[in-house]
């Protein structure tokens, strides 16, 4: 029998797996398309892809995580039938609004009927890829990490096959926007029939009241959301508008490379969010055990990364994207720093969720998404893609302030500063390596420096024997 440790160990490591064959992908995917469309196309590509984003978390507004959550508490099929029925619900509403403001934003913007067109095919794959996630998250709800898993893959190669054969044939963009509008369709389609059969099929007898309990307390989350997508896509919009289409591919190649590490803390904080809210319950001090440890290595890794990406981030840009792309190292020399926050931010705002104060979640956000655009409109004109990555690295770090001082009594100051000081050490002297033989190949530095930075971090006392203790405790039966 497989102890409940043994079963979050198994699924995060599944799930990891998952989203690295999913970001490997994405990001050879979005390599591909860089070259053959060009660095103007990519950066419409980008432009389009913020917009289509923006509207599909306001047509979520909260319902993914809320219904993960419910789903893992609920522990009788009429409420999670329930609650996977006003999922659909706010979903198909919400999603209408948002291909409706999609529709109206690209008539307003686009300088041709060509281009408003693409936004709209692209807008009614967000429509049908986000009716789809109520079915997907009951998988997960559940912990059904394998067969969502299953799904995803081959949900993937599919997507991006099309795509990247549609491309090929000259197709261009519009090859990319009946790809991803065909297949969300066809995912959905296939889910909800997957859905209906391994688990079960969504309540007819739901009432106006369940719907908005659902939504009132799913709205907080959304609204985080919302104001989150907004400091992270808002800088191409702004960018656009300033500096054209050739600056937002420059920006564009830079993000890439980001969210094809991302994956790391979302996945993470995602298959331990089911966990963590079932622990609100039933044993608070093992939930924050897992919080504090969480931050703790999360921390490391996040800020590991950040110091080996500056170390490496012109090489990298130059071996994985045509030489045109050179500009984009200087942009990511700074989002690499939101990723490293990203690594600790993730957590920090799962935590808050499990313990049931999401309503404080959108001032956090808000508060940042404020001081992103006002950056943004201050630093872009000026500074061009590195004055938006540099908006972006101050909007997460006003997030990750506000969050740490939610949870102030779950993880205090005094223990955190040590972990930042061994971090940076660590990292100081990783980045020294880096730099000090750039002419080695990435394959010899990149290995070297992490070995380097977690040597360094043993030898400082930041990982210890005993430091394991908070793992062996997560990982005993409840």
């Amino acid at each position: 029998m497989i102890s409940a440790g043994g079963k979050l160990a198994r699924d995060s490591l599944w799930m990891i797996l998952v989203q690295i064959f999913g970001r490997g992908m994405a990001l050879l995917f979005s390599l591909y398309i860089a070259g053959a469309l060009g660095v103007q196309q990519f950066g419409a590509y980008g432009y389009i892809m913020a917009i289509i984003t923006m509207a599909g978390v306001a047509a979520d507004f909260g319902s993914n995580t809320y219904q993960v959550r419910q789903t893992a508490i609920l522990s009788d099929i009429d409420s999670r039938r329930a609650i996977l029925s006003s999922s659909l619900i706010i979903r198909i509403v919400l999603g209408i609004l948002g291909l409706a403001i999609v529709t109206a934003i690209a008539l307003l913007l686009s300088d041709d009927a060509g281009g408003a067109w693409l936004i709209i095919l692209f807008g009614a794959g967000m429509f049908f890829n986000n009716i789809n996630g109520a079915f997907i998250n009951s998988l997960i709800g559940h912990e059904r990490f394998g067969l969502y898993g299953i799904i995803f893959m081959i949900s993937q190669v599919f997507n991006v096959g099309s795509a990247c054969l549609l491309v090929y044939l000259g197709y261009g963009l519009y090859g990319i926007g009946f790809a991803f509008s065909g297949w969300s369709l066809v995912s959905l389609i296939a889910n909800s029939l997957v859905i209906s059969v391994m688990l079960y099929r969504p309540s007819l007898g739901i009432t106006r009241a369940d719907v908005y309990s659902f939504f009132r307390e799913a709205a907080p989350i959304g609204l985080t959301a919302v104001l989150v997508v907004i400091y992270y896509k808002s800088d191409y919009l702004i960018l656009e508008y300033y500096r054209g289409k050739a600056e937002v591919g420059f920006y564009n190649a830079a993000y890439v490379i980001i969210n094809a590490l991302i994956f790391l803390p979302s996945t993470i904080s995602s298959t331990l969010l089911p966990k963590m809210s079932y622990f609100l319950e039933k044993n608070m001090a093992k939930l924050e055990l897992i919080y504090r440890a969480s931050f703790k290595y999360l921390f490391f890794a996040g800020f590991g990364l950040g110091f080996g990406g500056i170390g490496v981030s012109y090489q990298l840009i130059r071996r994985i994207y045509p030489q045109e792309y050179e500009p984009a190292y200087a942009a990511l020399n700074i989002l690499i720093w939101v990723l490293a926050l990203i690594f600790v931010n993730s957590m920090q705002g799962n935590m808050i969720i499990a313990i049931g104060k999401q309503r404080l979640m959108p001032w956090i956000t808000g508060a940042a998404c404020l001081a992103n655009i006002i950056m943004n409109f201050i630093l872009i004109p000026r500074y061009g893609m590195e004055g938006a990555a540099a908006a972006t690295v101050l909007a997460e770090l006003v997030a990750g302030a506000g969050c740490f001082y939610i949870l102030r009594r779950s993880n205090r100051l005094k223990d955190a500063i040590p972990v930042v000081l061994r971090s940076f050490a660590a990292g100081g002297i990783m980045y020294l390596f880096l730099i000090t033989f750039p002419g080695w190949s990435l394959f010899i530095r990149i290995p070297a420096g992490i070995i380097i930075y977690f040597a360094v971090l043993i030898i400082l006392k930041g990982l210890t024997r005993v430091d394991m203790q908070p793992i062996m405790e997560i990982l005993k039966n409840d």
